[in-house]
């Protein structure tokens, strides 16, 4: 797949920019260019937010902890998902003492 930026976009302006010559002409391939812009681009996305995930695993930690601390050392569990009817992923754990 090829992409292409919109010629006179501000990171295309900026990468072409960057690489003119004196007389106009570009001193690299227009591929080599776009690939300039793209990557331009996507280093000035927005960052994924990983708050979710972050408080998803910390959560995990707690459960463990909680379950060592009820059930008296060091546990086992057993992990079963589901996707409901309604989208929701569902995770269930159940934690047994380690024999």
């Amino acid at each position: 797949m090829r992409l292409r930026l919109v010629y006179g976009s501000r990171v295309f302006n900026e990468a072409v920019s960057r690489h003119a010559r004196p007389n106009g002409a570009t001193a690299m391939p227009d591929d080599e260019i776009d690939t300039i812009a793209l990557l331009r681009a996507m280093a000035d996305s927005p960052k994924r937010d990983n708050s979710a995930y972050h408080q998803a695993m910390a959560e995990a930690r707690q459960a463990f902890e909680d379950a060592e601390a009820a059930l008296g050392g060091p546990v086992r569990v057993k992990v079963k998902t589901k996707i409901k009817n309604n989208g929701a992923y569902t995770v269930k754990w159940t934690f047994k003492r380690r024999d």
